[in-house]
């Protein structure tokens, strides 16, 4: 009988929550049932990772909305530009994280606001609310939706007429806000490379791909498309997913083990750059320097330094950069095996970009090589995920792509490639090790 995982939610100094994954089918029903009840239609989404924030994307995907997930942004003002730009109807938002009346005096197409309010609050009357706070909008509590709902009828399955539906992700790149628009297909796509793309080992020791005895917890923002599908895989694998809202570019990496014992960690590079200057800099006697020299030459000769500790630890680590937007921080090869020293962990190291589901390519964990590029430069970036194709093609004004230089502008096609075709704008080049590098 296979594992059932769960969900474990850490919430500051009341510690961890654990959940169901059956037990949260209701909150989906109760959820779905009330945004479609209003008239609900796009859905934005601008939770931190939290359980809430899996009930409303699945909410989403069984009653035919359409959710839209929003990072956190700088002010009232960028938010009502992304609702205005998403014409979103509908938001659901942490309670008193944003000013109500400066919101829909910016943006007057809302018609529902969900507060979600956390466990420590609940005691406060959020259903109260001031005459005009909310302007034509009408507001409603999560919690006290859970509690009044009253159906124990099963989830809407596909007889029932329900379109699949899209999930919007807004991104801030060069040309300011931006939001992608990932159908189905390409999310299913991008999770079952996720799936495929893990070594398998016959050992039970020696596991590699996800697995039920998994933990895995997101220092990364879910409303990022790697983390997603990552997290998505984990779930399909029945691996436990463990919530946290810190997250993002200032997460550090020990905030991973507030209350929980994750076997599989994911990191934005500044996170992880954080720790390998940390842990670098106490590296100051000679034997310590001495232990470390030689981590590094096992791992230059294809050898993972072995765990002496006797406990079981992060076995994985996964990291991503991001050709457009606030995640353009990548990791050197020097900095990916100190990290693997550091964490006793593998890493995978991805490569993605918004018109892409998942990664365009990601490294091997098994890959402890910088394949001739310099140890201080930038990390080449593994080969493309099978659920994708890439060509290179000549950038503009430079002579036809040869093998002696297949250096150009990466053309990524395939299921899960929005539109099915891309010509991402950033120069990438082949390595005689068919692993891809910045150019």
């Amino acid at each position: 009988m296979t594992r059932a995982g769960t969900v474990k939610v850490i919430e500051g100094r009341e510690g961890v929550v654990e959940y169901g994954f059956e037990g949260l089918s209701g909150e989906v029903k109760a959820i779905g049932g009330y945004l479609k009840g209003k008239g609900a239609g796009r859905v934005v989404v601008h939770l931190s990772n939290s359980v809430e924030f899996l009930v409303a994307l699945f909410a989403c995907a069984f009653y035919g909305l359409t959710p839209i997930l929003v990072p956190t942004q700088d002010s009232v003002e960028d938010l009502a530009t992304v609702l205005k730009k998403a014409e979103a109807d509908t938001i659901l938002v942490g309670a008193g994280s944003v000013p109500l009346t400066e919101l829909v005096k910016l943006y007057g197409g809302l018609k529902q606001v969900v507060w979600v309010v956390a466990r420590t609050s609940r005691h406060m009357d959020w259903h109260e609310v001031p005459e005009g706070e909310g302007g034509n909008a009408g507001v409603a509590v999560w919690h006290e939706i859970i509690e009044e709902a009253k159906d124990d009828s099963d989830l809407p399955g596909e007889e029932t007429g329900s379109k699949d539906t899209d999930v919007l992700i807004v991104t801030k790149g060069e040309k300011g806000v931006e939001i992608v628009k990932y159908a189905q297909e390409n999310i299913v796509a991008a999770v079952s490379g996720q799936l495929a793309v893990l070594p398998r080992s016959y050992a039970a020791t020696l596991q590699h791909h996800l697995t039920p005895l998994d933990t895995v917890i997101s220092l990364a923002p879910l409303t990022d498309i790697y983390p997603l599908t990552v997290f998505l895989a984990a779930m399909y694998a029945n691996a436990s997913l463990a919530l946290t809202s810190v997250c993002g570019p200032q997460a550090t990496y020990a905030s991973a083990f507030k209350g929980v014992a994750p076997t599989i960690i994911i990191a934005l590079p500044n996170t992880l750059s954080r720790l390998v200057a940390d842990n670098e800099s106490h590296l100051s006697g000679s034997f310590h320097k001495y232990m470390h020299d030689r981590k590094l030459q096992s791992l230059k000769n294809g050898s993972m330094p072995k765990n002496t500790l006797g406990v079981r630890d992060v076995r994985l680590v996964y990291t991503y950069d991001n050709s457009t937007g606030s995640n353009k921080a990548t990791l050197s090869a020097s900095q990916l095996n100190s990290l693997r020293i550091f964490t006793r962990a593998r890493i995978i190291f991805a490569h993605t970009a918004p018109e892409v589901a998942g990664a365009v390519c990601q490294t091997n964990p098994l890959d402890y090589s910088n394949r001739g590029l310099h140890p201080n430069a930038p990390s080449h970036l593994g080969p493309p995920l099978g659920c994708l194709e890439l060509k290179m093609k000549a950038q503009k004004g430079e002579e036809d792509i040869n093998d002696n230089k297949p250096t150009g502008n990466p053309v990524v096609t395939g299921p899960a490639v929005v539109g099915g075709e891309v010509v991402l704008n950033e120069v990438l080049t082949l390595t005689d090790n068919n692993t891809l590098a910045y150019a």
